[in-house]
């Protein structure tokens, strides 16, 4: 599992003055520390235009000045051209694709370039670096968007093979420690009557023999504390 808003500050053409005027005024401002840890939402669908939407009813319901800003407003903001390497008009496996190896894809593609070859993901390198990776949406843990992290196919249909390979069945085994998602009828065997494979593969028990602590209700989800499931 989508704007620094603030004082303006007059720009310097002298860089030596730059750097005093930074050391002197910023630098007992930022911490030296390493960040522990990074997390990154995707709002899919999500743009200025819905932005603007939510600040003017919000303002308007509310009574508030026209100036008013949304929390959102006063982080720092970038742009990007959204466009795949094959259209104008982005898909979320490109998309997420682009956010998650860095590189422009076709629409459809998921974790592989336009020639079809496998890319490394962020969430790859960092788990290879020894960090605890996971992904939470409010989808199919198998849908475009958070299959572009952990697996590698040519098409975002196939999402049996993408949970095939959330769970390991990869060269570098797991990607992800933590998966909350929907989906399971893409791990469940096809002699299940709510299955959506074609074979009869039961991935949960695969991921189970693999290590994996699953539960598919919200029973199951409130057992999940520390002292009952341990991150690998």
């Amino acid at each position: 599992m989508s704007a620094l808003t603030g004082e303006s500050t007059p720009l310097v053409s002298n860089q030596a003055n730059f750097d005093a005027d930074f050391d002197s005024e910023e630098s007992s401002k930022i911490s030296t520390s390493n960040k522990k840890n990074v997390i990154m939402m995707v709002s899919d669908g999500f743009g200025p235009a819905s932005e603007t939407m939510a600040r003017n009813y919000y303002t308007y319901v509310n009574k508030l000045p026209f100036d008013y800003q949304l929390p959102l407003d006063t982080i720092l903001v970038g742009s990007s051209r959204t466009r795949s390497s094959d259209s104008f008009v982005t898909d979320s496996a490109a998309g997420a694709t682009a956010f998650s190896c860095g590189m422009k894809t076709y629409n459809a593609a998921i974790g592989v370039d336009p020639k079809k070859a496998p890319c490394g993901t962020v969430l790859e390198s960092a788990h290879l670096m020894g960090y605890k990776t996971g992904l939470v949406v409010t989808s199919r843990i198998t849908h475009a968007t958070p299959a572009s992290f952990v697996a590698h196919v040519v098409h975002r249909d196939m999402e049996n093979e993408i949970a095939d390979q959330i769970i390991g069945n990869t060269t570098i085994g797991r990607t992800a420690d933590l998966l909350f998602g929907g989906g399971l009828c893409h791990f469940l065997p096809n002699s299940l009557p709510h299955s959506c494979r074609f074979d009869n593969r039961n991935l949960i028990q695969e991921a189970v023999a693999r290590g994996w602590t699953v539960g598919s209700d919200l029973k199951s989800f409130d057992w999940l504390t520390p002292e009952n499931a341990q991150l690998p």
